[in-house]
């Protein structure tokens, strides 16, 4: 909920290619499902690799900041992650 209240301002497909994406990661997750410690950099991730997918300029840092978490927190999940962004874009 954190990341798409971030995310007002994008499109509702890539509102909804959040979703997709986390629903991807908890179901291939399901039976070692990971400690959520700092919601907002799982936010970030999200938000950030959802950018890319896009070609929407964004980095780390910058979405490091918006959820004030650090980037490498938000590198660490973005690689975790990163793997199951395999929804395509319009």
């Amino acid at each position: 909920k954190r990341c798409l209240e971030g995310m007002k301002h994008y499109s509702s497909q890539q509102q909804n290619d959040v979703k997709l994406l986390l629903f991807a990661f908890l179901k291939k997750q399901r039976e070692k499902l990971p400690t959520v410690r700092r919601i907002g950099a799982w936010a970030a991730a999200l938000e950030y690799i959802v950018a890319k997918q896009y070609g929407l300029k964004l980095t780390q840092l910058e979405v490091a900041s918006k959820y004030e978490v650090s980037p490498s927190a938000v590198a660490y999940h973005v690689k975790k992650m990163g793997q199951f962004n395999h929804f395509t874009k319009p």
